[in-house]
């Protein structure tokens, strides 16, 4: 068995690093956007769940809609003591950042009927573009620009009145 000289192989490393670095890249952002939106969907989620708890916490008669400041006040409470807010320090800088975003929807409906009696649905839809997410959408080669990650990330809490 021969080897060949060292010259023949010069270079070969260089190349295959070359071919190998952008598959490793789009790797790599594949598994840190997916766990950014995973997490900031779980944080999504926990608000909706800490706003249903607000809710079934009313006093008999007080309406779900009518307490939809307090509602919201508490969301985004929820969702500032998580670090889903992009370049924002600290929790009063993360909340005021959520109370000036028009594009963060909280909605109740006090008239629903998806637990089989009267019950109350809220509803958060987070922005989540590209001035929010921890890294953008990538445009690659061939494929294009890799857009499979959502918007809006939507929670839902129902809870029985």
């Amino acid at each position: 068995m021969t080897r060949p000289p060292r010259q023949a192989q010069s270079g070969a490393a260089a190349v295959e690093f070359a071919l190998c670095l952008p598959i490793f890249m789009v790797l790599a952002w594949g598994l840190l956007s997916f766990g950014a939106l995973f997490y900031t969907q779980l944080a999504v989620s926990r608000a909706a769940h800490d706003g249903a708890n607000a809710i079934a916490l009313l006093p008999e008669g007080q309406s779900a809609v009518g307490s939809l400041p307090q509602v919201r006040s508490l969301v985004q409470a929820s969702l500032a003591s998580t670090p889903i807010v992009p370049g924002v320090s600290g929790f009063e800088g993360r909340r005021q950042w959520l109370i000036a975003r028009q594009d963060l929807v909280i909605t109740v409906n006090d008239t629903s009927t998806e637990c089989g009696s009267p019950c109350v649905t809220l509803r958060i839809e987070y922005p989540y573009g590209n001035d929010v997410r921890l890294l953008p959408n990538i445009g690659v080669p061939g494929l294009g620009m890799l857009s499979f990650i959502p918007d809006r990330l939507v929670a839902k809490a129902v809870v029985a009145r």
